[in-house]
């Protein structure tokens, strides 16, 4: 009876050793993947221009400006993600770092999304620009929520570490 229980949990471990892995390996092809894109529109929009894009109204320079914020946001929050994905294979799940990790992961969001909305409140592009570069608002309404939603997790985790650290003392 021990032994299968052993079995199955060897499986189990195997199994999410395996997950692991792939959300890291898809993480890191995501963040190529990104990269690549972001740095195949900014040419692409750069090629709009007969001049180079410093000789553009400074609308669209600032449109170029905001995109590759972004792409630095994308490119950190991936980072992170993939720095806290790595954390789970250790021992100590629950730990103060691995809460501000998520912490951070929720701010950056939300500021890409932020970001995303006000720009595309206050600059104003023309319609062939703005089309390379672009932004959709619902996808930065739902970054919104789901960078919200992270920070409540985070939250939530900071407490039930102080709680974990209450009991560890009271024992």
């Amino acid at each position: 009876m021990k032994r299968s229980k052993r079995v199955k949990t060897a499986k189990r471990e195997l199994k999410m050793e395996r997950m692991d892995l792939i959300s890291i390996v898809l993480l890191y092809a995501f963040l190529i993947l990104g990269i690549v894109t972001g740095i195949k529109k900014l040419f692409k929009y750069n090629g709009l221009f007969e001049n180079l894009i410093l000789h553009a109204s400074l609308s669209i320079q600032l449109h170029a400006l905001v995109y590759i914020i972004e792409l630095i946001l994308y490119c950190a929050i991936i980072i992170l993600t993939i720095k806290l994905t790595r954390t789970f294979k250790g021992e100590s799940i629950f730990s103060w770092d691995n809460a501000n990790l998520l912490l951070y992961i929720s701010l950056l969001i939300i500021i890409y999304a932020f970001i995303t909305n006000v720009s595309d409140l206050l600059i104003h592009v023309e319609g062939q620009y703005q089309h390379v570069l672009n932004h959709d608002i619902m996808t930065s309404t739902l970054l919104l929520v789901i960078g919200t939603f992270i920070t409540t997790v985070a939250t939530i985790y900071k407490k039930s570490l102080d709680i974990k650290e209450e009991h560890d003392l009271t024992i």
